[in-house]
């Protein structure tokens, strides 16, 4: 039931969890994040064709992430700081070396090549090329945050990458059913190694 409940888009809460189930509280919290943690294996390490940048606050602590338009699977990936030296390098990697990148004018994305941006402070599609935007992106940030404030009620720092490995499962895998198919495969792989 764990698992189904896990699969939804929206997920539940380790209290809201235990609440269905009827078992304590840290069960429900525990159930939760094995689960969460099956997810880390499945973070995409390129983004093809045409991609999209951000950065964003989560749980004080800075997190970038990356949306492909082909593909429609997400990024995301803690970091230091904001700096050039920091984004310039995680874009390139996880980028396509043909596709283009686009991003607002933060002054750490200066030197990507390849590179077109927006101005947010005037608008949020570029109106001399409107193809040009991080909109994908904004709308996965209010995803993670609504889930992360509204559904776990905040993320403690030492929890965050496994949450955004949650968001990225949730996001590149739309389909309730094979959210599902995927948990369970990995769960009775972690359970027969367990059992080994």
């Amino acid at each position: 039931m764990a698992l189904r409940i896990f699969s939804l888009r929206g997920g539940m809460s380790g209290t809201d969890l235990a609440e269905v189930l009827q078992v304590h509280r840290r069960t429900g919290q525990k159930l939760n994040r094995v689960l969460r943690s099956l997810t880390v294996g499945l973070r995409p390490r390129t983004l093809p064709g045409v991609s999209e940048w951000d950065e964003s606050m989560f749980s004080r602590q800075w997190v970038l992430g990356g949306v492909s338009r082909r593909s429609g699977q997400c990024l995301l990936q803690i970091i230091p700081n904001r700096t050039e030296k920091t984004l310039v390098p995680l874009v390139e990697r996880h980028s396509d070396p043909e596709g283009l990148i686009f991003t607002d004018e933060w002054g750490g994305y200066i030197n990507l090549l390849r590179h077109m941006t927006v101005c947010h402070a005037r608008e949020f599609v570029n109106s001399q090329m409107r193809f040009v935007h991080t909109n994908t992106q904004e709308g996965i940030w209010g995803h993670a945050k609504t889930l992360s404030w509204h559904t776990y009620r905040g993320i403690p720092k030492l929890s965050l990458p496994y949450f955004l490995c949650e968001i990225m499962f949730r996001y590149n895998i739309r389909s309730y059913q094979t959210r599902f198919s995927v948990l369970s495969a990995l769960l009775s792989r972690k359970t027969n190694s367990l059992l080994s």
